[in-house]
């Protein structure tokens, strides 16, 4: 080999092992989409977005790993009467763009959150009459009535700088950030990633990793691993279920720990007819009002099998709305069992007594659980055949009230089961945002249930209020308005070198990732 071929080899060579050597610095999280956007107030429906905020901006309150609600930009709070919150605010905390916060900014926050044309916040907002500055750090809250899921709420309700937002508007949140949280925003790649710095001025103390990237890719994405940068550790989750789980578990170290995801059956409870039902004679009834069809499906589903069949060792039978661990879950409630004959003895007491046929909805992310589901149902003599689609026809489905039967999944991400019922049980009222994630009625079937939902959220003492919460929850699992199927366990893979501890709430935080030798 010719001097001229060897030195350009050697270099390449070299150039290979300072990439593979580098120190880490970056830790890099695989968020299978892309952001909304970066205004907080104007995003944050999805997952990956309230992931990226949350290392960038704080609220008054904050939900630790195991989410209990703990002081963040407030220091402490009370409740004056029922319809007063006032928070005590943390002094020293500086924004990202320079300044300290005040009792001002906070207000202006949350006025632009409860106000602006496009916050996605004015549901969580929507009981709050006023918001009053005493003091350079003390704020009063006025709700019109008794509210104890506030609080909880709060948590995503951040506060920003309003001398950035007064000054740059909309460009205080183009590719940057005006918050308080302990990773500044430096950069947006539309489609492919968000970059973090860390704030060397966060109240809080530094956190390790000198740097955050927030990549709009899934593991096993043809280019996933193009955009981790040089110094770059990884960490992403992956479902039991996916096609590239195998490859996952060669990936690196992971790490195991509870989910709030519930996966259920839901059922079309709105009138008579629904599509995707066809009766013996060709017409199309609407089996599911009847509360004896919703109960033999129930019983016609083995959980443990369904659970080995859709996510082999992982996870767990469900019984219920929410896992344990969250405010108003109720332990005296079982899993039911398959019973197979009684199933098919209620359905012989209804109308349907010669069975159906339904189309199964199933989002492609979870092929696995429609030929579980399928086959099951068969058992008790309903035929169902399954319908595979991508997040965007399976979503516009439900929205526009062609889907019958349907497997969809849930996360308490607040740890109170009153955004559970609040959000998917409640009957919908377009002017709060109650039911807003409800897609099988919009009028509650069951006489009172709404009611005891709005009691329990009015009800600030806390065994009085989970004593509520457990009944409403008993109430739907009785009439069995969603069939809880399994609950997911949250699996974190990590790259060789990375450390980083899985919460509660699934979110995977910059401030929570440790290197390692």
């Amino acid at each position: 080999m010719s001097r001229a071929l060897a030195l350009p080899l050697v270099l390449a060579l070299l150039a290979g092992c300072s990439r593979r050597e580098a120190a880490p610095d970056t830790a890099v999280v695989l968020a299978d989409r892309d952001v909304e956007g970066l205004d907080p107030h104007a995003s944050g429906k999805v997952h990956t977005t309230q992931e990226v905020l949350l290392d960038a901006y704080e609220g008054l309150v904050a939900l630790d790993a195991h989410l209990a609600v703990v002081p963040a930009l407030a220091a402490s709070w009370s409740n004056p009467d029922d319809r007063t919150w006032e928070f005590q605010l943390r002094p020293d905390v500086r924004f990202h763009t320079g300044g300290t916060m005040t009792a001002a900014d906070v207000a202006f926050s949350v006025e632009r959150a409860r106000t602006e044309p496009g916050s996605v916040l004015k549901t969580s907002l929507v009981g709050v009459t006023g918001v009053e500055v005493v003091g350079p750090d003390l704020v009063r809250i006025r709700t019109k009535e008794a509210d104890a899921y506030l609080l909880a709420r709060l948590r995503d309700v951040f506060v920003v700088s309003r001398a950035a937002v007064k000054a740059a508007g909309a460009a205080a949140f183009d590719g940057t950030s005006c918050g308080t949280g302990p990773y500044r925003i430096t950069g947006r790649v539309p489609g492919r990633h968000v970059d973090l710095e860390r704030f060397d001025g966060y109240w809080g103390g530094p956190s390790v990793a000198p740097r955050a990237r927030f990549v709009a890719r899934m593991f096993g994405d043809p280019d996933w691993n193009e955009m981790v940068p040089q110094g770059g550790r990884v960490a992403f989750w992956q479902m039991p279920a996916s096609p590239h789980f195998a490859r996952a578990r060669e990936f690196g170290r992971s790490e195991r720990g509870p989910s709030l995801s519930i996966v259920y059956l839901g059922f079309d409870l709105r009138g008579p007819e629904t599509p995707g039902v066809t009766l013996p004679d060709g017409s199309h009834g609407n089996p599911f009002l009847d509360r004896r069809v919703r109960e033999a499906v129930s019983l016609a589903i083995d959980r443990g099998a369904f659970r080995r069949e859709f996510a082999g060792e992982f996870g767990f039978p469900a019984g219920q709305l929410v896992p344990p661990g969250v405010f108003g879950y109720d332990p005296s409630l079982p899993v039911p069992v398959r019973d197979v004959g009684r199933a098919r003895d209620l359905l012989a007491g209804t109308p349907f007594a010669k069975g159906f046929e339904v189309e199964l909805d199933v989002r492609s992310l979870m092929e696995r659980a429609g030929p579980a589901v399928a086959r099951m149902l068969a058992d008790a003599g309903i035929r169902a055949s399954v319908s595979l689609l991508d997040e965007e026809d399976f979503f516009a489905r439900l929205s526009s009230r062609r889907s019958s039967l349907y497997v969809l999944r849930f996360s308490c991400r607040t740890g109170d089961a009153q955004e559970v019922f609040d959000r998917w049980l409640h009957g919908k009222d377009p002017a709060t945002g109650l039911g807003e994630a409800n897609y099988s009625y919009d009028v509650s079937p069951v006489e009172g249930l709404d009611a005891d939902i709005d009691d329990a959220r009015r009800t600030i003492e806390p065994a009085e209020r989970r004593t509520k919460l457990q009944h409403v929850m008993r109430h739907a699992v009785e009439e069995k308005l969603m069939v809880p199927l399994f609950q997911y366990e949250e699996l974190t893979f990590v790259s060789p070198g990375l450390e980083w501890p899985s919460r509660f709430d699934s979110f995977r935080m910059a401030r929570d990732a440790r290197f390692v030798p």
